[in-house]
């Protein structure tokens, strides 16, 4: 190496996301269950942020990343629950037992949706 070089800093990861994650309000209520049916045992234990694109949760046991979920969210501002399928982006372990997991929606939410879900 040539000592008129600079080293180049290391590489930083890029943020990917298509729109911004924000925080879910108090009192959002998510149900996940495997497959595209909403059938079987609910292993969401809550909501961390919520984008357009996606919802990052908190489960009660693991999945498999690209496995397809069906999610229900519910909040005192939305009429009715808001239904959406998503495959699972990533996942990982917590040290309380619980699964930290993001999943991608197949069809994304709408502004007016999302604004009731989350904080200002």
């Amino acid at each position: 190496m040539n000592t008129s070089e600079k080293p180049h800093p290391p590489a930083v990861p890029r943020n990917r996301r298509i729109s911004r994650r924000l925080l879910a309000k108090h009192g959002i209520k998510a149900a996940c269950r495997r497959g595209s049916l909403d059938l079987g045992r609910d292993i969401a234990q809550g909501v961390l942020d919520i984008s357009e694109d996606g919802v990052r949760l908190v489960l009660r046991e693991p999945v498999k990343p690209e496995e397809e979920v069906s999610l229900t969210l519910t909040a005192t501002a939305v009429v009715r629950p808001l239904k959406r399928l998503g495959s699972v982006a990533w996942v990982v372990a917590s040290a309380d037992g619980t699964f930290c997991a993001g999943v991608r929606l197949h069809k994304r939410l709408l502004y007016a949706d999302l604004s009731r879900l989350v904080r200002p």
